[in-house]
Order: structure tokens, then sequence, then C-alpha cells
């Protein structure tokens, strides 16, 4: 069904499906320092920041009337849709309990962590996405199980980049690489595999699941995001490309809460989406300043997950739009969708090394993949 005020789409999975629309080609790296225009000296015999002809008041005068104006600018409300990029975002710490892995193909180590996902007994399974595998571990880091090689293969990936566990503790993985949803049990075993022109991926990147055990997958490629069943048909096709509210640019992380509204880093917009269940939106954030506009960007996959008071949580995997290395941060909102601040820094003198997967347990604990240290780490619960 269509949304034609927020230009948002939410289609049955039985209804006539478009031709998916394939993002635009990757441009070229812009230079940090782009070329600018150089201002043309004053006119001979006229005081700088006077009226020429053809021309209005100095650039510089009117800089500072336009910073001016944006500086008053403040939405009301304070909510979901509150909008004060003008003011300093607040920094909030985040007590970090543990820290585990390290760089290697060893059992405990990761090569280009992504992401992880939380069972229901508090293990974690971790995307170890150039080594070709899921690990898993105990909340407290200990290495107890993997599975996974690399191959196009039943059991096999090709750079798989998101996991999510459904309440029987089966696991799918994005395998992004291959084109495909995986579906394993709790043990590794493989159960089944989603891919071919049922589902049209185009660059699967994230899944989340429901507590009906409905899979939510972020289809980056498309521009959608996908309900599929625990058995493997499509029930809805939401959103698709495009700038509006209800549209997505480079969809990435993706989350569920407990009534069943998901949510959407809509990287390329800058903006996470809240969707109710029926696909309409009833949420739109912010700017997230550090997200691009457009792509490339390297690996600037930002994640989300919710915890068990609503509160929820966005990575940014780094601190300014052309990226870098050893940046990064954790952005903090409440239920309502405010924006409480940012967490820059895991532990005093040290910085995130570009966090990308996020996971809260359900005693609060949140976990956040390092991509660049290649490291997992654990945090005590947010207490707001």
């Amino acid at each position: 069904m269509a949304d034609e005020e927020t230009g948002g789409t939410a289609k049955d999975a039985d209804e006539p499906k478009p031709k998916a629309r394939a993002p635009k080609p990757p441009a070229a790296r812009a230079s940090s320092r782009a070329a600018r225009p150089k201002h043309k000296k004053a006119v001979k015999g006229k005081r700088a920041g006077a009226r020429v002809r053809g021309g209005g008041p100095s650039r510089s005068r009117a800089a500072v009337v336009l910073l001016v104006m944006l500086g008053l600018v403040v939405a009301a409300g304070g909510g979901f849709m509150a909008w004060k990029q003008m003011t300093k975002e607040k920094v909030i710490s985040l007590q970090m309990v543990n820290e585990f892995g390290g760089s290697g193909k060893n059992d405990g180590q990761f090569e280009e962590p992504r992401d992880l996902g939380v069972d229901s007994a508090g293990n974690l399974l971790v995307v170890d996405m150039r080594n070709y595998r899921i690990q898993k571990f105990s909340p407290e880091g200990q290495f107890l199980m993997k599975f996974g090689s690399q191959g196009t293969g039943k059991g096999e990936f090709n750079d798989p980049t998101g996991i999510a566990v459904d309440p029987k503790d089966n696991v799918y993985v994005a395998d992004m690489g291959n084109g495909r949803i995986q579906k394993f049990d709790a043990k590794g075993k493989f159960l089944a595999e989603w891919k071919g022109d049922k589902y049209r991926w185009y660059g699967p990147r994230d899944l989340a699941c429901d507590s009906e055990g409905n899979v939510y997958v972020s289809d980056t490629g498309n521009g959608q995001v996908k309900k599929v069943s625990p058995e493997g048909e499509v029930i809805r096709v939401f959103a698709g490309y495009g700038e509006k509210k209800g549209r997505l640019n480079n969809p990435n992380g993706v989350a569920v809460d407990k009534e069943g509204s998901f949510y959407v880093c809509d990287t390329c917009n800058r903006r996470i989406q809240k969707y109710s269940r029926e696909g309409q939106v009833i949420g739109v954030s912010g700017a997230v300043r550090s997200w691009p506009k457009r792509v490339p960007v390297p690996l600037c996959e930002p994640f989300i997950a919710i915890g068990p008071n609503g509160d929820y949580f966005v990575t940014e995997p780094t601190a300014r739009p052309a990226g870098g290395r050893g940046e990064g941060a954790i952005r903090i909102y409440g239920p309502d969708g405010e924006f409480l601040g940012r967490c820059e820094r895991p532990r005093q003198g040290a910085n995130f090394a570009k966090p990308m997967g996020i996971a809260v347990s359900k005693d609060g604990s949140i976990y956040v993949v390092n991509h660049d240290s290649c490291t997992v780490q654990k945090f005590s619960p947010f207490s707001g």
C-alpha cells in the first residue's frame, strides 16, 4: 500500500514487484579539500562589502546572517522529530567492562568483524567477515564454537555482514557476497538459504527478528526492507530508493522493537527512520552528520540495536564524513526518539576504532564490534 504523504511504500508479497532499482555507480572520491571559487577583490574605489553592479551584499556578510538565522532554529516538541543540529551534542559516558578479540585467524580472533547478535542465553554470535565464519562466545567473551568457511556452497560465506537470532535461537546471516540469506540452528547446522528471483536481493547487509520469528532484511542495493517469514516466504516489501520521508538511500542497520515497529539506518539520507509494522513512517531522527550523503565512504556502515527499556543505540563508524581510522561513536536515543547524546570514548584516553555492529542483551549489557581493532567491547547497561 502506498503512502502518498510520506513517499514510503509497503507492498504485499503477492503484488507485482517492480524492477529493482540499482544504486547509482560509485563516484570517485572527492578530495577533502575541494577547490573553492576565489573571491574577487573589491572593486577599486569601493570598500569591500559594498554593493557592486550585478551583485548584492558581500559573501562574508551574507554568510554571517545565514549562520545567525540557522543558529536560532530550534524545532518544537523535542521528541523523535526534533532537529537541533546547531546545538552541541551532549557527550555521554558508558562504562566498559570487558574487551576481547584481536586481529588473527585463531579461535577468538577476528579479521574485519562486522556485526553481532545475542541468543536467549546471552551468548554472542560475531560475524568474522574476512575469516568467513561466525564465532560464538559466552557473555564474558569466552570462545565457544565457530561455523562457516569461505565459498559459495551451503554453510559457506562470501563477505558476510549482518546477523540476527530469532526467539528459537535460529541464526540468520546476511551472506552479502553470495547474494543470499542463510539460516542455521543454534549449533551452527545449515538449515536453509534464501536466494534467487523470489527475493531479488541486491547486497543485503543486516537483519533483525521480531517476536514471531519473522526476519527483516535491509536490502541495501534496492533501498528496501523485506519482511520474510521463518519459512522463507516474502511477506512484505517496504520503502524503495529516494530522499522523501519513508524512502531509503543505502539502508544498513535494522532493528525491531517489542511492538513490532522497525528502525532503519537510512545511511545516505543521514537519518534513522521508524516504521509501524504496517510500514508507515512514525518517526524520523535529526541528521546524523557523520554519515555520508553518497557512496562510497570507506566502511561507513552503521548498525542499530534496541535495549530492554526501549532506548536504542546507533553506531557512527566514523566521526567525519571523510572517514578515517580510530574514530567513531555510539549515539543514544530514548524510547520516544529523543536524542540523548553520544559516547565518544570507550574508556579514558582511548577512541573507538570504527564501531559497526551493536547488540544489547536482555540485562541491558551493550556489545560493540570495532572493525579496525578487531575487538568486541562490552559495556554496562545504560542508566540514562
